[in-house]
């Protein structure tokens, strides 16, 4: 896809920073809007899961601060399978990636897997 029938360019950095940035808004908006959401009910699932634990309530009933327990016990823990989803979600979002640079005609590593791809340069892929 040639940049003429692509939705928008990226700007040139050195010319001017902010309409490089501007440019960049929407397809880093449409990347990301499905991960966040995500990754949102993810921490939420098991921020639930870990409060009704049996050690953070022992937290609480020592007299632990509130904000103490959750941040020390109960985040800690659910980190465990918030690091997970990330991991996942990073997967997504470079296969996303190829979508959202050939639309957007950004140059980057989706731009390249899919020139590669058209070369049949296997080691590249």
């Amino acid at each position: 896809m040639s940049a003429a029938f692509a939705a928008s360019a990226v700007a040139n950095l050195k010319q001017s920073p902010v309409l490089w940035l501007r440019s960049l808004v929407l397809p880093a908006a449409i990347l990301s809007l499905f991960q966040i959401g995500f990754l949102a009910r993810m921490t939420r699932s098991a921020m639930l899961d870990v409060l009704g634990q049996d050690y953070v309530r022992t937290a609480r009933a020592k007299g632990l601060g509130e904000w103490k327990t959750v941040s020390k016990h109960a985040f800690r823990n659910a980190l465990i399978l918030i690091v997970t989803a990330i991991g996942i979600l990073l997967s997504t979002a470079i296969g996303g990636s190829v979508v959202i640079e050939q639309v957007f005609a950004l140059p980057g590593v989706g731009r390249l897997v899919v020139q590669g791809i058209l070369a049949r340069d296997y080691p590249l892929v």
